[in-house]
């Protein structure tokens, strides 16, 4: 079998249940809980049993297989939902592919090897993206966003970062601790160069 069958086989099935009048890009993001939900389902039964009751118990490894099947499911209704034809993928998969292929990861070193940067502090007219965020939060760099409302740059930093908690906003910098401090455009490019962020 080939991508598009897949496709075409939710598309007849959504046909043939009446779910097809769902199928237009506000049904989108429902798709997408829903595969989201599944998933969750075949995360609990690798808690649940383990690797080792996925290897060798056949009814085991059945249902997971099952709930990996209804995630994949929910993703073919959302494609649908979008018009995402099975070429487009395919074409866009391969570029994605590729380009993976050609990268250095440096990024992933940055998370785990010595960066040489404990703390930085980062003036609130500098934010960071989001990747840059995850890689400075994960490589457990302390950091501080200094801004004149703190309070109404919160909610600005809750949305960028996963774990924000971990992120202190103030008003004040904090005292010289040798950080490494990000007040202009280019010393946040400094920043991804020395996280090795991909562009």
């Amino acid at each position: 079998m080939e991508f598009a069958d897949f496709l075409k086989m939710q598309h007849d099935l959504a046909v043939e249940k009446g779910w097809i009048v769902d199928r237009i890009p506000e049904g989108g993001p429902f798709s997408l809980l829903w595969s989201m939900d599944e998933l969750g389902e075949a995360i609990s039964i690798i808690k649940k049993k383990g690797s080792y009751g996925i290897m060798e118990n056949p009814a085991v490894r059945e249902h997971f297989i099952e709930e990996v099947a209804d995630h994949l499911m929910y993703l073919l209704d959302m494609m649908e939902c979008y018009s995402i034809t099975a070429e487009e993928f395919e074409t866009v998969y391969v570029k994605k592919f590729e380009r993976n292929m050609g990268r250095s990861w440096s990024e992933n070193r940055a998370m785990y090897e010595n960066v040489g940067i404990t703390s930085a502090v980062i003036d609130g007219r500098f934010l960071p993206d989001e990747r840059l965020w995850e890689l400075l939060v994960r490589a457990g760099v302390k950091v501080t966003v200094v801004a004149e409302d703190p309070a109404a740059m919160r909610p600005v930093i809750d949305s960028l970062v996963n774990d924000s908690a971990k992120v202190a906003v103030t008003d004040k910098a904090p005292a010289d601790d040798g950080a490494f401090v990000v007040c202009d455009a280019e010393t946040l490019e400094a920043l991804r160069q020395r996280f090795g962020e991909e562009t």
